[in-house]
């Protein structure tokens, strides 16, 4: 399923400790007209946008190591607002279970945009 989502509403959200990722990440995400890019290190610290004003991303990257109940739950409120997810690494049955695409390491910038161009388009 792909998602369409007006410019107000184009925020994304990158789950990664490491920085270096997440700029590469919002580079593929830029190309999708995804502007508003949101980086948070730890699902933990993305708990404030299930709790703010602002609507849920068009887009969310979770790089994670462990799976554990904090990126699960955030794996799930981003399913139940409709927000479309990329799990990398971690395990592929969890990004079954939140109707996520798995992507595992080492993937290429190719590898990504397919991934991303499966769910979300540009505008």
């Amino acid at each position: 399923m792909k998602v369409q989502a007006t410019n107000a509403q184009r925020m994304g959200l990158v789950i990664t400790s490491n920085f270096v990722e997440a700029e590469d990440i919002s580079d593929a995400l830029r190309a999708y007209d995804v502007r508003d890019i949101v980086h948070r290190s730890t699902a933990a610290d993305a708990f404030d946008l299930m709790s703010s004003d602002r609507p849920a991303p068009v887009i969310a990257v979770l790089s994670v190591r462990d799976f554990d109940d904090r990126v699960a739950e955030l794996a799930r409120w981003l399913q139940s607002a409709g927000s479309p997810q990329i799990l990398i690494n971690g395990d592929e049955k969890n990004a079954q279970a939140h109707s996520a695409v798995f992507l595992q390491r080492p993937f290429t910038d190719a590898d990504l945009h397919r991934s991303l161009s499966d769910i979300i388009q540009p505008t």
